[in-house]
């Protein structure tokens, strides 16, 4: 067995591309939960604010400005 995107047969083009799309969105979103629950149980946020960086990483590619990132910075980091 191998690992990636396998199964579809026929699709088009598009259809594909979708698909693939949001199941690269979910294996993101499961990573992002699986490093929740890790700092969570062994208690990394009281050395430093894992989680906030986490947030921070989720929205630095949607902030267009420099200044917007360092106030988004500012506001998550301290």
């Amino acid at each position: 067995m191998r690992s990636g995107l396998t199964g579809f047969v026929n699709l088009k083009a598009d259809l594909f591309n979708m698909l693939a799309a949001k199941q690269n969105q979910l294996a993101g979103e499961s990573f992002i939960v699986l490093l929740t629950a890790i700092i969570d149980e062994f208690g990394l946020d009281k050395a430093d604010a894992k989680k906030n960086k986490l947030k921070l990483a989720k929205l630095y590619p949607l902030i267009d400005s420099p200044e917007d990132r360092a106030k988004v910075e500012r506001e998550l980091l301290g």
